[in-house]
C-alpha cells in the first residue's frame, strides 16, 4: 500500500472515531432520568393492562427492557417491605 492510501485510511479512521464519539456524547446528552416517582407511575400503568406494554414504552419514550427492569425492582422492594412487616409484627 503506498504511504498515501495509509494516510489516507488512517483520516478516515481518525474521522470514523469522531463520529463514534460524538453520537455517543449525543446519546448520553439526550438520555432522560426518571424520578423513581416517575418510574413507579409508569409501572403501575402496565399492571393496570389498559395499554399494551409496547404501547406504553413507545408513549413514555422507554425501552421494553427498562421497563421490565423497574417492574423487577418495583416487586423486589415490594417483598423486602412485606418481608420486614411480618418480621415486625411477630415480634410485637
Amino acid at each position: 500500500m503506498t504511504e498515501n492510501a495509509e494516510d489516507k485510511n488512517r483520516a478516515a479512521e481518525e474521522r470514523s472515531q469522531d463520529t463514534k464519539r460524538f453520537v455517543r456524547q449525543v446519546r448520553s446528552a439526550t438520555r432522560r432520568k426518571y424520578t423513581p416517582e416517575e418510574k413507579i407511575h409508569i409501572v403501575l400503568q402496565g399492571f393496570r393492562r389498559e395499554v399494551t406494554v409496547n404501547e406504553l414504552c413507545r408513549r413514555e419514550g422507554i425501552k421494553p427492557a427498562n421497563f421490565y427492569s423497574w417492574t423487577k425492582e418495583f416487586m423486589e422492594a415490594g417483598k423486602q417491605r412485606l418481608s420486614r412487616d411480618t418480621t415486625r409484627d411477630a415480634t410485637r
